[in-house]
């Protein structure tokens, strides 16, 4: 019985996942018709906001498992963990560290719009 159950809820899951990804997308392009045309330069996109906090952490969580291995005489899975936590939060600070000039422009087109609404701020930025 556990031969059939099984991919039948593997199936099942899958197909689900998608027709709800489905749905959703569908109720998305609904309203955007509903609301008609969408002024994206209203709220600029904040690229990295968060990205050296997490790498922060990563990086934190790595050096944590590293040591916690140190302390159970050199045992291989805790160092593998570390070391994946370690890279990851690498990678995300130099991400970070990358996408600071991006920021920087994404914080001077804010403030340039916020500077706009506050000026008139019954109109709409064309």
């Amino acid at each position: 019985m556990e031969e059939v159950l099984v991919p039948f809820i593997v199936f099942a899951s899958i197909t689900a996942i998608v027709i709800y990804i489905a749905f959703v997308k569908y109720q998305v392009r609904l309203e955007m018709i509903r609301k008609g045309p969408v002024n994206f330069l209203e709220t600029p996109a904040r690229t990295g906001s968060k990205t050296l906090l997490f790498g922060l952490f990563s990086v934190a969580i790595g050096l944590a498992c590293f040591a916690a291995a140190f302390l159970n005489y050199f045992e291989r899975h805790l160092f593998t963990v570390g070391l994946y936590w370690l890279f990851v939060g690498g990678a995300l600070v130099v991400y970070w560290k990358v996408t600071a000039k991006d920021r920087e422009q994404t914080c001077a087109w804010y403030e340039q719009i916020l500077a706009v609404k506050t000026r008139n701020p019954g109109q709409q930025e064309s």
